[in-house]
């Protein structure tokens, strides 16, 4: 393992008041007042990164402004720029597709969207979009000339497109056997759109991952109907050598939010192959990451169930990684989650509570940990484990674990605690073993305080970003106490 430890930091002119640089011989660093929001980073793969600021008034007082400074690969400042928007529109998504950043600011009440890209040099583009008051963009990906939107129209689940040329927007075509349809994902998959498709069909949820060409165009439907009795909720093609395809997903009992387990779908070309469902509970480590006394405790739960013949109720979820195959074994990867709400107490015109005035809402998704399996491709389970990660809570999806795979060997990539791990997945039905376990490099917890927010991710070829918050402690002359953060960036290479 080798490492380079870097600091990246902003000049006060762009991350505004309260912020600071330290320059030393190997890093730079951001001080960030404690009135401000930390920055967001946003890889921009082999041309860097780019760190993304909260939005600020303008010099108009009907517009604010997003500030990015973007830093090459050897982290050296290449450009910086301030992206403009209207005050009643907000940053709702962002992400590095097809060469450029993209920022999606919305507001369901507004009539307008825009769309903001911003090219590897700087370059910025907007487009405007009218015509979708009440529309929440929940998820997007770009393709060719089209940037495919996906998200809740006054209820009703849909998916658009905008064309990056003339701004014309138009509606993807979702007609099938079943009007009851909720989009649920929208990706680039091996020169295709992915499409995930919930159908109701019979008071059961089947799963449909279509494919769509750069022109738009459907090419197939990969269709999984459950057994009877069971939902489906989701589902992530991967794609394999000799036309071969997988479909991994969850699944629950039928009219239930309560996961039941995964399920894995075979496909030859288009043609489904079989389905296999393996519980949570038959997962002989699914609840490894728990410590022994509570692991028992739970295990003796759904025992007790099982006797009486109820179902075993789960909170988790898993969001799946692409299934990788290794002689005859698919290895799979999901990073359980679960939904977290809290309740809100409305009060009237006087300040005072009202009991019954009360609303849960959604506060965010709570990590606990990573689940992998081996599945022999005749569909048996072959072995799983369960791995802690560092606990987290997050408002959007997104992978925490990084899969790293070359010609022979296949990898997680993650943190724990300040600590770089990296997992081998063995071929021959073993247990995979935690290879390496080190510290992030450059970086002493008793000499910085208090650290927060680390993430590892993969930035390019070998190449990972280790970054994360910490706050400075007192030093012995102190007038006052230092509330400031501190971001870092590290590059870790295999």
């Amino acid at each position: 393992m080798r490492y380079s430890s870097f600091l990246v930091g902003i000049f006060i002119s762009i991350a505004g008041p309260g912020s600071a640089q330290d320059h030393s011989d190997d890093r730079l660093e951001i001080t960030v007042g404690s009135d401000q929001k930390l920055p967001e980073i946003v890889s921009m793969q082999e041309e860097g990164l780019v760190l993304l600021y909260e939005s600020i008034p303008g010099e108009n007082v009907d517009s604010l402004y997003v500030n990015l400074v973007c830093y090459d690969t050897l982290f050296r400042e290449k450009w910086k720029r301030s992206v403009g928007h209207s005050k009643r529109l907000n940053l709702s998504r962002y992400d590095y597709q097809a060469n450029q950043l993209f920022l999606v600011f919305q507001n369901k009440y507004s009539p307008t969207l825009q769309l903001t890209q911003v090219d590897i040099n700087g370059h910025v583009r907007h487009h405007v979009i009218e015509y979708l008051k009440h529309f929440t963009v929940l998820d997007f990906t770009v393709f060719g000339n089209n940037v495919y939107l996906l998200g809740e129209l006054k209820g009703v689940s849909i998916a658009v497109t905008v064309n990056l040329e003339n701004d014309l927007i138009n509606p993807v075509p979702l007609a099938l056997l079943s009007k009851h349809v909720e989009v649920k994902e929208v990706y680039r998959n091996n020169g295709f759109i992915n499409l995930v498709i919930s159908v109701e069909l019979g008071r059961q949820k089947s799963i449909v991952v279509r494919e769509i060409d750069e022109s738009g165009n459907r090419l197939n439907d990969y269709k999984i109907d459950p057994v009877q009795d069971y939902d489906l909720l989701d589902g992530h093609l991967s794609y394999l050598p000799g036309g071969e395809k997988v479909v991994l997903g969850t699944y629950a009992l039928r009219k239930s939010d309560n996961t039941q387990g995964v399920y894995l779908s075979k496909f030859q070309d288009q043609k489904l192959l079989y389905t296999r469902y393996f519980s949570f509970n038959a997962f002989e480590n699914f609840f490894g990451y728990l410590s022994k006394e509570r692991e028992t405790k739970l295990r003796e739960e759904i025992r007790r169930r099982e006797e009486k013949g109820k179902p075993s109720r789960s909170k988790y979820r898993l969001l799946g990684h692409d299934v990788v195959k290794r002689g005859k074994c698919y290895h799979i990867t999901g990073e359980a989650y679960y939904p977290t709400y809290r309740v809100v107490r409305n009060r009237n015109s006087f300040g005072r509570r009202h009991l019954r005035d009360k609303q849960t809402v959604f506060d965010g998704y709570r990590y606990t940990h990573v689940v992998m399996a081996s599945i022999h491709e005749s569909g048996q389970l072959m072995w799983d484990r369960s791995l802690k990660i560092e606990p987290t809570k997050l408002f959007s999806l997104r992978r925490r674990v990084n899969t790293l795979v070359d010609q022979e060997n296949v990898y997680l990539v993650y943190h724990r605690n300040g600590d770089i791990h990296r997992v081998k997945r063995s071929d021959h039905g073993k247990l995979p073993v935690e290879e390496q376990i080190m510290p992030a490099p450059g970086f002493n917890r008793e000499e910085s305080g208090h650290w927060n927010r680390m993430e590892i991710e993969r930035w390019y070829q070998n190449y990972f970003l280790f970054s994360g918050y910490h706050k400075p402690k007192n030093t012995p002359n102190s007038v006052t106490e230092r509330t400031e953060d501190v971001l870092y960036i590290n590059k870790v290479s295999f």
